[in-house]
């Protein structure tokens, strides 16, 4: 995260816009951008590497009751998943 500190004192947090307009680049794009390659990278370790176990992990208590909290995965799969649309949009066009 990044903060800022205002005129009287106290610090808040930057929005995307601001973020984006110091970077040069959009901020939600270099994000799924890193979460893909990072996921190449843990696609590419050995079975037995220790984030792949952490990968495959299926926790054997209950969830508490509510809305499921969304893990990594879940993240990629709606990457991917509106990547593959915008694709199909743009061949179509």
């Amino acid at each position: 995260m990044s903060y800022k500190n205002t005129n009287d004192g106290y610090w808040r947090i930057k929005t995307n816009r601001e973020i984006n307009d110091i970077l040069k680049k959009n901020v939600i794009g270099f994000v799924k951008k890193q979460r893909f390659n990072w996921l190449g990278h843990v696609e590419r370790m050995a079975e037995d590497n220790i984030v792949q176990k952490i990968k495959r992990w299926k926790p054997m208590s209950k969830r508490p009751i509510g809305r499921p909290k969304t893990c990594w995965e879940d993240d990629i799969l709606e990457d991917i998943e509106h990547e593959y649309t915008q694709l199909e949009e743009n061949s179509t066009e």
